[in-house]
């Protein structure tokens, strides 16, 4: 199991330097563009956005607030005023259409060489792994 445990953690690494460097070209902080392929042409709400990316409402008022000023989001007015929407302006779905034009060369560069099948079967087994993650109820440690 510790193979398991070690290959994970370098995957993760390797992911994010992956989006630490797509951040760099695309001048944009990793969590910004998190939330820009989150949202799509509907407008969304802070909840599903929260629920989405499980950031702390706090941070996520401040990213949408950054891409706001950035032009890539704007705060669409309900009537209820105590809620707010948001939605991509043009510019923000051309930079979302950008970035996951961005992911598809990255993945095609992963698995140029791999068998549709090879692909399949890592696909099923992450969707696995992550629906189980989903599930996990982390056990406190006894010796803190």
């Amino acid at each position: 199991m510790l193979d398991f445990t070690a290959v994970t953690l370098e995957f993760i690494k390797q992911i994010r330097l992956i989006e630490q460097k797509l951040s760099l070209s695309n001048q944009l902080p990793v969590s910004q563009m998190r939330l820009l392929l989150k949202m799509d042409q509907t407008e969304v709400n802070l909840r599903f956005l929260n629920q989405e990316l499980a950031l702390d409402p706090s941070t996520l008022s401040r990213q949408l607030a950054g891409l706001t000023q950035k032009g890539y989001v704007q705060a669409v007015s309900k009537s209820d005023k105590r809620q707010r929407d948001y939605a991509l302006t043009a510019s923000g779905w051309a930079k979302h259409q950008d970035l996951l034009s961005q992911l598809a060369s990255l993945e095609q560069a992963l698995v140029a060489n791999w068998a549709p099948e090879e692909v399949q079967l890592l696909t099923t087994l992450l969707n696995r792994l992550t629906t189980r993650t989903h599930k996990l109820t982390l056990i406190p440690d006894n010796n803190s």
